[in-house]
């Protein structure tokens, strides 16, 4: 593994090498999100978000009226995980289904005027979190994380549908 982005002068003095390594990719990452997961439930929680809530309303005021399949496909939710998150930003009035728009029926999702406001909370927390994170490793390393997410989705679930 290599421990370049430990040399790194920003990086700050607190956060040495870890306790023992992480073995393998799916472990780094996976530990990755539960540790962000908690640093963005910080700082949405006054606004009543969960972690999977702010990161949709992030895609959804990145793309507006978009399907809940791009959706599902961009945040890596479960189909059935994505519907119930929607259901609930949609009983708080923050998301609504607004039509068919594909030949296909998808249904597209739009932000009500208190969920873009909302989607403006959950970016600046997001926005401040990557800063924090580009204090602690390079821009490489950063994308690399986009490589990842990337690489994941291109592999697929056995059993399941191929845009999972």
């Amino acid at each position: 593994m290599d421990d370049a982005w430990i040399e790194e002068p920003l990086r700050p003095q607190r956060w040495g090498r870890p306790a023992r390594p992480a073995g393998t990719v799916f472990a780094a990452v996976h530990g990755a999100y539960h540790v962000l997961s908690r640093r963005l439930v910080l700082e949405v929680r006054d606004h009543g978000l969960a972690p999977s809530e702010a990161v949709v309303l992030e895609h959804l005021r990145l793309e507006p009226d978009v399907t809940i399949s791009v959706i599902r496909q961009r945040s890596g939710l479960r189909a059935s995980t994505l519907d119930s998150l929607l259901d609930r930003l949609q009983a708080r009035g923050l998301v609504g289904r607004v039509g068919r728009r594909t030949e296909r029926g998808e249904v597209t999702l739009a932000l009500s005027a208190r969920g873009r406001e909302l989607a403006g909370v959950a970016h600046a927390a997001l926005i401040e979190i990557d800063a924090e994170l580009g204090i602690c490793a390079a821009r490489p390393t950063l994308a690399g994380a986009h490589v990842i997410f990337e690489a994941s989705r291109a592999l697929g679930v056995p059993g399941t549908a191929a845009d999972y």
